[in-house]
């Protein structure tokens, strides 16, 4: 994601440290799995695309397929969880995937147009 610059370890973990102040701000301080992914795409042994990818599918396992439709209802029908397009019916599970997306999403952009989130 950093081009051909090389990486200190102090730049790789000040990246995710404003990474993770961005997301504390919105209540959804990054786990220790997600500053895991945020290094790798850092360092290049994965990339951003793949990562959302990975949730997306993780969260499609659990409730099946990717929808979206018309509807004049928020929630599911019994339930206070906003509908969705990862059809995600958990609370827990919808904040989790919505810190994952998220995230990886802020590093993203911080890259492409150099935004300083903190």
């Amino acid at each position: 994601m950093n081009g051909n610059k090389k990486l200190n370890e102090k730049e790789i973990q000040e990246m995710i440290r404003k990474v993770d102040g961005a997301m504390a701000r919105e209540g959804m301080s990054l786990t220790k799995e997600l500053k895991h992914k945020l290094y790798n795409c850092i360092i290049g042994e994965s990339l951003i695309g793949i990562e959302r990818r990975k949730v997306i599918e993780k969260y499609r396992g659990i409730y099946g397929q990717y929808i979206y439709e018309r509807t004049v209802d928020y929630c599911y029908k019994g339930s206070a969880v906003l509908i969705n397009k990862l059809n995600i019916t958990n609370d827990e599970d919808l904040f989790n995937a919505k810190r994952e997306l998220v995230s990886l999403k802020t590093y993203e952009l911080n890259e492409k147009i150099g935004y300083d989130y903190c």
